[in-house]
């Protein structure tokens, strides 16, 4: 994840809007959390919902309500990523989610909370880092930590509205599409 300092969002239409508002304080943090999601929802080399589909992630999110050790749980997440032989941006954000999951032994539920909390967080991160600092940013430290904190509520209210995950990893698919949907239309309290 450290890579999102130096990887700045695409410049496409959908995510020169997230840039045109993130961070703004004119705009609500509502809104910059529904153009986060809208821009990498739409963003064919994000794949969100093919990547948060993915039968690792699902076993991740199991791993989550296990016993509460997280030594124990990030053994299992190891073994897990090495027999599948996958790798990735999002299989390190599960593991992020899985140690907070694990850590609060908040269970699955805490777990999906916490994946969609560390998903936006990191987009935030790429276009954020570089306006923190400089000269010419509004954007103060102080700020910058704010605004991530609440783009991390947001995302973990939708979650939580959702409900856990199910039970059934067949439904995984429709269940992460459906708190995809309510963060992009914001459609939650």
């Amino acid at each position: 994840m450290s890579d999102s300092f130096s990887q700045p969002s695409p410049h496409t239409p959908s995510w020169d809007k997230v840039r045109e508002v993130l961070a703004n304080p004119l705009v609500s943090c509502e809104i910059q959390s529904r153009e986060i999601w809208r821009a990498a929802s739409n963003d064919p080399d994000a794949a969100l919902l093919d990547n948060l589909s993915d039968p690792l992630i699902i076993s991740i999110c199991q791993l989550a309500s296990e016993d509460g050790d997280l030594a124990l749980a990030l053994s299992s997440y190891q073994d897990l990523v090495n027999s599948s032989h996958s790798a990735g941006l999002f299989i390190e954000i599960a593991k992020h989610a899985l140690s907070r999951a694990v850590i609060s032994k908040g269970g699955s539920l805490k777990f999906s909370q916490e994946l969609f909390a560390e998903i936006v967080s990191y987009y935030a991160l790429r276009d954020l880092s570089g306006r923190t600092g400089s000269a010419d940013s509004v954007v103060t430290q102080f700020d910058f930590i704010r605004l991530k904190e609440d783009l991390r509520d947001l995302a973990q209210k939708a979650v939580e509205i959702s409900g856990p995950p199910p039970a059934d990893s067949r439904d995984w698919p429709e269940y992460i599409r459906a708190i995809l949907l309510s963060l992009q239309s914001g459609d939650f309290p």
